[in-house]
Order: structure tokens, then sequence, then C-alpha cells
């Protein structure tokens, strides 16, 4: 499992506030979560700028080491 940074972490929690899924419109480099693509947060680009972002499992294992840790 890796060590998330502040920019990785941000969007594991969007993802899982929005149960695991999410649409957004832009470049994934923007978003610093490259480290995540594909083994926590697989990725379908609608267009060139709009793509899904979904947790894996181990995404979801993330989410919750994420949770464990912000809420001690």
């Amino acid at each position: 499992m890796i060590e998330p940074s502040h920019d990785e972490i941000d969007f594991i929690r969007r993802l899982e506030e929005r149960g695991g899924s999410l649409a957004l419109q832009g470049e994934i480099r923007l978003l610093k979560i490259g480290r995540l693509v594909p083994e926590y947060v697989t990725h379908l680009s609608a267009s060139e700028q709009r793509g899904l972002f979904t947790l894996t499992a181990k995404g979801w294992e993330l989410a919750r080491k994420i949770r464990g840790c912000l809420s001690e």
C-alpha cells in the first residue's frame, strides 16, 4: 500500500464520499493522482477532457486506512 500524498488523500476522500464513483472534467495529470491509477482508482475516459473515476477494491482499503488515520 502506498503512502498517499495530500492531493491523493483528498481525491480518495472525495471518491469515497460519492460512493466510490466520480465524473470529472480536466486532465488527469493536473489532479496529481497518477500513482493511484489503475491499482487504487480506475479511470474511464469519456472524452479527451472528461473521465469517470471509480475506486477499486484496493482503493476502498486505502480509503478506510485514510479515514482511520484522520479519526485518530
